[in-house]
């Protein structure tokens, strides 16, 4: 019997006992272990996604490596040294004023040419880099984030939910049974589904249980090849080639893929209000 709904992570079925996690940017559920596991939403393209996570690197942070620091280190100050005490020689106090006068232009000499080599780094990244981050920083304070696709750029197929697998067959490439919906069960006619008739005895049709197996697919909850009968051979005994030795029919929503035919099973489609890049102006 298939399932309606599966996990998109593990892609085994979700039950109401199941512990569960919502989405809250595409309502997508999962088991609370697939999603704890994965970090995040498993379709394509959504913000809720563990890709999307990820500190992003600013444009200041960016001039940064390439132009050198906003704020080059300033030197630290010198102390003067201490008097020299009594009765040192004029010699020993002059060599000293020199030591002082040669150390404050060596720091002056290595921050001239920290900031020589700035501005060569800024002329040797090219003009096309300072325009683009303008161009960037721009865009950045005149555009906003899309309303529609939250930023991401992708909207989810609303065909499949998101998850790229086809909707009339839940994935499963075969058509379900169109008397019992792909259960594999029928609602008990006899007791209209209680399991009890009105005397208060069991129904004798389903034992109690409100359901019967469907007879048109035997309970499997699949249609049969009508091309072979669900034998899945032919009558010359090789295997049949329209369901390919399955005996189950393809599904015509996919042809069989078991992909969605809308977003080819991709889940999502490039935003349409921002063309995918996630701003609008």
């Amino acid at each position: 019997m298939p399932n309606l709904r599966n996990c998109p992570y593990c892609n085994f079925p979700i039950r109401r006992e199941d512990r569960l996690h919502a989405c809250e940017a595409c309502q997508t559920l999962y088991h609370l272990e697939c999603w704890q596991e994965n970090g995040g939403c498993a379709v394509y393209g959504c913000r809720c996604g563990p890709e999307a996570q990820d500190s992003q690197q600013t444009v200041a942070d960016v001039l940064d490596v390439v132009l050198g620091p906003r704020h080059p280190p300033q030197p630290e100050p010198v102390q003067p040294p201490p008097p020299p005490p009594d009765g040192a020689g004029g010699c020993a106090q002059s060599t000293i004023v020199s030591c002082q006068q040669s150390c404050c232009g060596c720091i002056i000499l290595m921050f001239l040419l920290y900031v020589l080599a700035a501005g060569c780094g800024a002329i040797l990244s090219g003009l096309s880099g300072t325009a683009g981050a303008r161009t960037d920083s721009e865009t950045s304070t005149s555009s906003t984030v899309c309303s529609v696709c939250g930023g991401t750029g992708f909207t989810a197929c609303a065909h499949c939910d998101g998850n790229g697998r086809c909707a009339v067959c839940y994935g499963y490439g075969v058509s379900l049974c169109a008397q019992c919906a792909g259960h594999g069960w029928l609602t008990c006619a006899t007791c209209g589904g209680y399991g009890w008739m009105a005397d208060g005895n069991r129904c004798a049709s389903c034992h109690g249980s409100g359901r019967v197996a469907c007879q048109t697919c035997g309970g499997s909850g699949f249609q049969a090849c009508s091309w072979c009968q669900g034998r899945g051979r032919s009558v010359q005994g090789s295997a049949c080639s329209h369901c390919g030795g399955r005996g189950l029919a393809a599904c015509s929503g996919c042809g069989g893929t078991g992909v969605c035919r809308h977003c080819n099973g991709r889940g999502a489609f490039r935003c349409y209000n921002c063309n995918g890049t996630g701003l609008t102006r």
